[in-house]
C-alpha cells in the first residue's frame, strides 16, 4: 500500500509564484474565499461567517495534513506573503492511489493565469 507522510511540510515554488503552508496568518483571505457564496458554489460546505470560523477552518486543514489525510498549499506571488489561492489534494485513498484535487482562487485574482480551467 502507498505510504503518505506530509513531514517535513513540501513547499513549491515556480517563477512567479511561491506554494506554502495555511497557517493562522491567512485567516483573513480563508474567510474572504468560504463565506463568497459564488466561490463556493461547488463546495457542499457551510459558509464561513467569522474569523473564528476561518482559524477552525485552518486548525481542520493542519490536522488532515498532520494525520496524512489531505494537504493543503497556499498560493501567494513570491513578491506579497497575502494568500490568493488555495489549492491540495482531498479525499487521499493510498489502498487506491487516488486523491481529489480541488482549488479556490479569490475572485480579483480569476484570469491572471495562476489556475485554468479547461473545458
Amino acid at each position: 500500500m502507498l505510504s503518505i507522510n506530509f513531514a517535513p511540510f513540501p513547499n513549491l515554488e515556480t517563477e512567479r509564484l511561491s506554494l506554502r503552508r495555511v497557517d493562522k496568518n491567512d485567516a483573513s483571505p480563508i474567510l474572504e474565499l468560504r463565506s463568497n457564496v459564488e466561490t463556493m458554489k461547488y463546495i457542499p460546505r457551510p459558509l464561513l461567517k467569522s474569523t473564528e470560523d476561518a482559524l477552525e477552518h485552518i486548525a481542520m486543514i493542519d490536522a488532515k495534513i498532520e494525520n496524512s489525510e489531505g494537504i493543503n498549499w497556499a498560493i501567494i506571488f513570491k513578491n506579497d506573503s497575502k494568500l490568493i489561492d488555495i489549492i491540495g489534494f482531498y479525499m487521499i485513498k493510498p489502498e487506491h492511489f487516488r486523491a481529489e484535487i480541488g482549488y479556490m482562487i479569490l475572485p480579483a485574482f480569476n484570469g491572471n493565469g495562476i489556475i485554468r480551467s479547461y473545458k
